[in-house]
């Protein structure tokens, strides 16, 4: 006989799972696995889908609301529309199972400024039609990568459980004085940063692309009722980066920030101009405890999300 492998046992799993989005299968296929999420690819009676296994912390309500989510913005962004389940969301080992449609795409090539500029009217747009189900949305998710005032404390706390030497510790005490600058700095202002539903997750890797030009955004795992600024302070890590490649790049910050503001049909206020730059520094800060808290395993040499962090603090305090 055979030996059946887990990617066999898996695949014989997903079947009734495409089952209960009202579609029948013809074969599944692996994709790749991420943190958060298994993925495969499907051939179906309705063309070819993708089937995710959420990370153990995701809930049938997210997988839901995402839906409900890109119901209402993806007339004028295009987003990931995920299917709906015709009953309950169906479960694989207590984990939440989602599909979508398969986007055709070019993979992860590098692509030019003017496809990142479309990415930030996308982001503005997606901000201003999600009002309509905020009130629905899921509040200060209890994982992911949207760093709620909640969420950043327990990454910190985990990352000084994993300190066991005089290297990690003096890491840790950077990070401290960080933490303290950014909240000396942004004080109750945080309080009037604009809220509403964040994709809470908008980097390189969750756009696809094809042409040279972006084509879907994807994996909305983290969706929730946030502080609309972070999605920006998210992406501004990368073009941050990007800037520092003159020439066309030279000003993608302020023509992603444009974009975002004609999508959004609202300026930056004036509260979220001034903390930006600091919640770019929170989230270098955040990417770093949230690698500490699962090892630190050569953080000591990669200290690279600290480093933008400490180096956009001391920008700001030099001005």
């Amino acid at each position: 006989d055979c030996e059946v492998t887990e990617a066999d046992r898996r695949i014989a799993q997903l079947e009734p799972c495409l089952a209960a989005y009202g579609v029948q299968s013809r074969s599944i296929s692996w994709l790749a696995r991420g943190t958060y999420a298994e993925v495969y690819k499907a051939e179906t009676d309705v063309g070819f889908l993708v089937l995710r296994i959420r990370a153990p912390e995701a809930q049938a309500e997210e997988v839901l609301f995402a839906g409900e989510w890109a119901k209402a913005v993806s007339s004028q962004a295009e987003v990931v529309s995920p299917l709906r389940p015709t009953g309950d969301v169906p479960m694989i080992d207590n984990r939440c199972v989602d599909v979508a449609p398969y986007i055709e795409n070019d993979g992860y090539n590098e692509v030019g400024p003017d496809a990142w500029v479309k990415i930030g009217s996308w982001l503005g747009t997606m901000h201003r039609l999600a009002r309509g189900v905020e009130d629905r949305a899921p509040v200060a998710l209890d994982y992911g990568n949207h760093p709620h005032e909640g969420l950043f404390d327990r990454y910190l706390e985990q990352s000084r459980i994993g300190c066991t030497s005089d290297a990690h510790l003096k890491l840790m005490r950077r990070v401290d004085s960080a933490v303290q600058s950014i909240s000396q700095a942004v004080g109750s202002r945080f309080e009037d940063l604009p809220v509403g539903v964040v994709h809470g997750d908008l980097h390189f890797w969750n756009v696809l692309y094809r042409a040279d030009q972006p084509a879907c955004i994807i994996d909305l795992d983290f969706l929730q009722r946030g502080v609309l600024l972070h999605d920006l302070a998210y992406a501004s890590h990368w073009l941050k980066e990007w800037t520092k490649r003159g020439g066309v790049w030279s000003d993608i910050t302020a023509r992603y920030l444009a974009a975002y503001e004609e999508g959004r049909e609202s300026a930056l206020t004036a509260t979220e101009q001034s903390c930006l730059p600091w919640l770019l520094a929170y989230s270098g800060v955040f990417f770093f405890v949230s690698k500490a808290r699962v090892s630190w395993n050569r953080l000591t040499q990669d200290q690279h999300d600290l480093e933008q962090a400490e180096d956009v603090i001391r920008e700001l305090e030099d001005r």
